[in-house]
């Protein structure tokens, strides 16, 4: 799968257009099993349709399906909780085995306020799930990193 993303560039403001070639796809956009188009306006990108059956559109069991993503490169889509979900799993799997990669690149429409000092999660006071402010957490710290891009590569 191919996914062009635009993401600020080495030198300041000015932003800069990049291929994410991926292995696997989770998309957590929309509601959840039920994605948003991933093409720009809500349409189709291109092969999304012809390749839906290969696209995992609820929070994935990546213990039980590993092969799929050691030594991969998988594109996670939304920006949700779910979405940090995966990736936070995503994350664990690599710690577990780090005789392999684990290449995630985390794909948002959402801007990114980070840069402008603002969390891209706010924190939900008195909120009834504990898990949701360390997902937030996990969200802000890679939304702040990278450039704002959160591709991350993870192992040996």
């Amino acid at each position: 799968f191919r996914t062009l993303v635009t993401k600020k560039s080495d030198h300041g403001n000015s932003e800069k257009e990049d291929m994410i070639i991926s292995d696997a796809v989770v998309d957590a956009s929309g509601t959840y099993g039920n994605g948003n188009w991933l093409g720009q306006g809500g349409i189709p990108a291109l092969g999304e349709r012809y390749f839906s059956a290969n696209i995992i559109r609820t929070i994935p069991n990546v213990v039980e399906d590993a092969i799929r993503y050691l030594n991969k490169t998988t594109a996670v889509v939304g920006s949700g909780y779910s979405a940090i979900t995966t990736i936070n799993k995503l994350k664990e799997l690599a710690a577990a085995n780090t005789a392999a990669t684990v290449d995630v690149h985390w794909c948002t429409r959402r801007g990114n306020d980070v840069a402008e000092g603002k969390p891209l999660y706010e924190k939900i006071e008195n909120d009834p799930l504990p898990q949701r402010e360390t997902l937030s957490k996990l969200a802000n710290a890679l939304a702040s990193s990278n450039n704002g891009c959160a591709g991350s590569s993870v192992g040996a």
